[in-house]
């Protein structure tokens, strides 16, 4: 789905903050006015460039650069004078900016800019199946919540590490069930769009034992009937290669949300290039501007 709007720079304020799991956190800037209604046409697999540092400040150590983080969601709801375009970041606090952003607090202005490259080319009917992993989950929950507005089936793979890591956001069905590979409403961003999933664990924490690539085949060895569905994914390279030649193997559509360290976002630094196949021979783009989505047969991936 390419984004035919324009986007900018714009100035949000806190909504909430939440805890996702150990180390990983939901955060909520709302928009109002222009920035509203640019950033609330956002599509699946599209994301903003955040400044992780107060902007009227300057202070040594403090990021320079912005951070680019997948859009998680986005609504609409009433605020005090109109409505307010509510836009959903889920992060990892690893370095000085992602500690910025944990410091935030209700209120507070936080500087964006987006929406930024292309998102999911979406079915209008048959299935999909959505597979996150580690911080790839944010655009498969802003994907199901448009699935469901479109009305076609899907389930949902989450894979982790270990349990802690996404225990904020865990509900009871996931523990509580005795079958692994039966998707349950386990994940809280998943329940607002009614999509079931398989939680994945790497260390057996949770849910199926292994990687999210072994639950898909051992999924659909036993409900053959999804072996006609688009797999959309995003996650760590590894996975995605994995996964791509699973599709590759089943002969099934993947499409895949690819991450990269990038200062711009908008294809002028050219900091993240990925090799491609474009007929017999390969090219280079750029995941910012090119991307993030990508059709999983065409990436060269790396060994």
């Amino acid at each position: 789905m390419k984004n035919k709007l324009k986007r900018g720079q714009y100035v949000g304020r806190i909504g909430g903050q939440r805890s996702f799991g150990v180390g990983h956190r939901v955060m909520t800037i709302e928009f109002e006015g222009e920035a509203g209604s640019v950033l609330g046409g956002a599509v699946p697999g599209q994301f903003v460039q955040v400044a992780c540092r107060d902007m009227d400040i300057s202070r040594v150590g403090d990021p320079l650069l912005r951070r680019p983080f997948s859009i998680a969601g986005v609504r609409v709801e009433p605020g005090n004078f109109g409505e307010v375009t509510c836009l959903d970041l889920v992060y990892r606090v690893v370095g000085p900016g992602t500690r910025w952003l944990e410091r935030r607090r209700v209120g507070d202005l936080v500087d964006v800019i987006g929406p930024l490259g292309n998102g999911f080319t979406l079915p209008e009917d048959g299935k999909a199946i959505l597979l996150g992993g580690g911080i790839g989950f944010p655009p498969m929950f802003f994907l199901a919540d448009e699935l469901s507005r479109r009305g076609v089936q899907k389930v949902a793979f989450a894979g982790t590490r270990t349990v802690s890591h996404i225990e904020g956001s865990l509900k009871p069905a996931a523990i509580d069930s005795a079958d692994v590979l039966e998707p349950t409403m386990a994940l809280e961003e998943f329940v607002r769009s009614q999509t079931a999933c398989v939680i994945t664990t790497d260390d057996g924490s949770c849910g199926y034992g292994g990687s999210i690539v072994a639950a898909l085949g051992e999924f659909l060895v036993r409900n053959p009937d999804w072996g006609d569905a688009v797999l959309y994914a995003c996650g760590p390279d590894g996975m995605l290669k994995a996964l791509a030649g699973f599709a590759a193997e089943k002969g099934m559509a993947c499409q895949v949300c690819m991450e990269a360290y990038m200062a711009c976002g908008i294809g002028v630094c050219q900091s993240c290039v990925v090799t491609v196949k474009e007929g017999t021979a390969q090219k280079y783009k750029m995941v910012c501007a090119n991307g993030p989505v990508f059709d999983a047969a065409r990436v060269v991936w790396g060994s």
